[in-house]
């Protein structure tokens, strides 16, 4: 899970590639929620490739937000709370 956290390309190349060999090992009824972490990982990843870091960090790291990235922190959409399932209003994100 720490990996998950990281910001660095290849912390996250490393955290798709774990993610990728374990669902390819999962039993059968295990896979749906080993994919749905193979693809969590990869949309992480495409995210912090965009915009250079987890944006709903922008604001308590004092980290200005430009433009794309405000939109972006606005929808709420963020790959972590896809995959577990929460939303974005239940977890305080609005």
């Amino acid at each position: 899970m720490p990996l998950g956290h990281c910001e660095g390309s290849g912390h996250l190349d490393l955290l798709f590639g774990l993610r990728e060999g374990i669902a390819a090992e999962a039993p059968a009824h295990l896979q749906p929620t080993y994919l749905s972490l193979v693809k969590q990982a990869r949309d992480v990843r495409e995210a912090i490739a965009t915009f250079g870091g987890h944006l709903h960090r922008n604001q308590v790291l004092g980290r200005q937000s430009t433009p794309a990235e405000t939109a972006y922190i606005a929808k709420g959409n963020f790959p972590h709370l896809r995959a577990s399932g929460v939303t974005p209003t239940a977890r305080g994100v609005a």
